[in-house]
């Protein structure tokens, strides 16, 4: 697990970083997609530090990304279930968090017809 804080705010992430922003101010957290923690201390993070709705879809898309389907479907849940303390976003966020949601439950019940 490769989690570092940076003050530098400033810089561009590179393809395999997120950044998380913390509260109050503008240091960040850095998540190493290449080496994803468990979903649940990533969950912690984006909850306690009210995490944009953009950061919580880029998480979800990581996890995918390594085939962490369950790791995925918990962000997006709980992103959705926190969205109104994540505000501002823009509905567009919203709408893409639950057209993923929506896509992901149609093929995971296809599985199992």
């Amino acid at each position: 697990m490769d989690i570092s804080m940076n003050s530098d705010y400033g810089g561009l992430p590179t393809e395999n970083t997120i950044e998380i922003p913390l509260r109050g101010g503008d240091e960040i957290i850095e998540l190493d997609t290449d080496q994803l923690p468990d979903g649940e201390e990533v969950l912690n993070i984006l909850s306690q530090e009210k995490a944009p709705l953009q950061i919580w879809i880029t998480v979800a898309i990581a996890y995918y990304k390594k085939k962490l389907y369950d790791d995925f479907e918990k962000v997006l849940e709980e992103a959705y279930r926190n969205a109104a303390d994540l505000q501002p976003y823009h509905d567009s966020d919203l709408v893409r968090l639950l057209d993923m949601l929506a896509n992901y439950y149609g093929r995971k019940a296809y599985k199992y017809v």
